[in-house]
């Protein structure tokens, strides 16, 4: 996760993501997440950038807000359903509403 209103906290997401792939022991779903999307006018990370990271790096990707509890529950939903069925396309991460599949690193 990092706060799209901060650049610095996107520029530690590949360390974490590289710390996470050594720590799995198997593969698993991860998930890249903008946070404070409620934000907009102060955004330093623009939303293609990390949409770009994500794809590269076979992250599901979705940009929520705590102030808006409709995408926070759609952000959960879907983890929960990858987390429970693994490689699963039953939820629709991206906001063109492209079902996308459950990826795994």
């Amino acid at each position: 996760m990092y706060d799209i209103a901060n650049a610095s906290s996107f520029k530690s997401v590949n360390a974490w993501l590289l710390f996470a792939r050594r720590l799995a022991q198997r593969k698993r779903n991860v998930f890249l997440v903008g946070a404070k999307r409620d934000l907009e006018k102060t955004r330093q990370i623009d939303k293609k950038t990390a949409e770009n990271f994500a794809r590269l790096n076979r992250l599901q990707f979705r940009e929520v807000s705590a102030k808006d509890a409709k995408e926070a529950g759609k952000l959960l939903e879907s983890i929960s359903v990858c987390g429970l069925q693994g490689k699963v396309a039953l939820s629709e991460m991206h906001e063109d509403k492209t079902a996308s599949m459950c990826t795994t690193i």
